[in-house]
C-alpha cells in the first residue's frame, strides 16, 4: 500500500533528539479500508462513525521509531484547501492489520476528524513534533 500511495509516511528524525515515523492510511474510501483493516472491523467503524451521521474522516496511524512513545494523536492534523481538521476521536489499536503485524509497529491508532473532505483534492497530513511540523501530502486518487 505504501508503494501505491495508499499509505504515506511522515518522518520526524533529527540525530539523537527524535526518531519517529508515522505511517498514515485514510480509511474512508471503500477501496482502501478493507485493504488496511479487517473487513469486520472496518464495517463496524463505518456503520458506527464514518457513515453514521455528521461527516467523519478516519485514519489509521502506525508509529515506529525510538521516539514512538512521544507520539500524541492530538498533534496530528489534516489540512485541505486552507481548512484545518482537528482530531475529534482517537483510540489505540492493538490488532494486526493488513498494513503489517503488531511487531512492526511500536503503536497503532485509529483517529477520526469530524469534518468533510473532498476526495478529489489533495490533503496534507501534518504532525507537530518536538522539532517542528513535519508533513506529507496525501492524495486519495493516487
Amino acid at each position: 500500500m505504501l508503494a501505491d500511495g495508499s499509505v504515506v509516511e511522515i518522518e520526524a528524525v533529527l540525530g539523537d533528539e527524535i526518531d519517529l515515523t508515522l505511517s498514515v492510511a485514510y480509511l474512508n474510501p471503500k477501496r482502501l479500508e478493507r485493504c488496511a483493516l479487517d473487513a469486520v472491523l472496518y464495517d463496524g467503524l463505518d456503520s458506527a462513525m464514518l457513515s453514521a451521521g455528521p461527516p467523519a474522516q478516519g485514519f489509521w496511524v502506525g508509529v515506529t521509531g525510538r521516539s514512538a512513545d512521544t507520539f500524541v494523536p492530538e498533534q496530528l492534523w489534516v489540512v485541505q484547501g486552507g481548512r484545518e481538521l482537528g482530531l475529534c476521536l482517537k483510540g489505540e489499536y492493538d490488532s494486526e492489520t493488513r498494513l503489517g503485524t503488531l511487531s512492526q509497529f511500536d503503536g497503532q491508532y485509529l483517529v477520526v476528524y469530524g469534518a468533510a473532505l473532498d476526495a478529489t483534492l489533495p490533503m496534507r497530513v501534518i504532525y507537530l513534533s518536538s522539532i517542528g511540523p513535519v508533513s506529507s501530502e496525501y492524495r486519495v486518487d493516487a
